[in-house]
């Protein structure tokens, strides 16, 4: 099973050695921000801090974390939501 981008996030922050408070500096958002994107299988960072992400993470031997990856996790939550209101 391939990892989500939170855990690729975490992998990526681990190899570079950055922390929550420099990913968050990098991004323009609160530590707290990247916990959750970190630690939350549902936070959902904005399309402009995924394509920071990606442009942190370009370089990375595992490849960047490209911001489409993050639509995967949206679209399950919105077809999981349609199934909730349908049951």
């Amino acid at each position: 099973m391939a990892l989500t981008p939170h855990a690729r996030l975490r992998k990526w922050m681990k190899k570079t050695g950055t922390t929550q408070s420099g990913l968050a500096r990098d991004l323009d958002c609160t530590p707290a921000f990247t916990s959750m994107l970190c630690h939350s299988p549902t936070a959902l960072p904005g399309r402009l801090i995924a394509n920071k992400i990606e442009r942190l993470t370009a370089n990375w031997i595992h490849g960047p974390i490209r911001s489409e990856e993050w639509d995967a996790i949206e679209l399950r939550k919105i077809e999981a939501a349609k199934k909730k209101r349908a049951a």
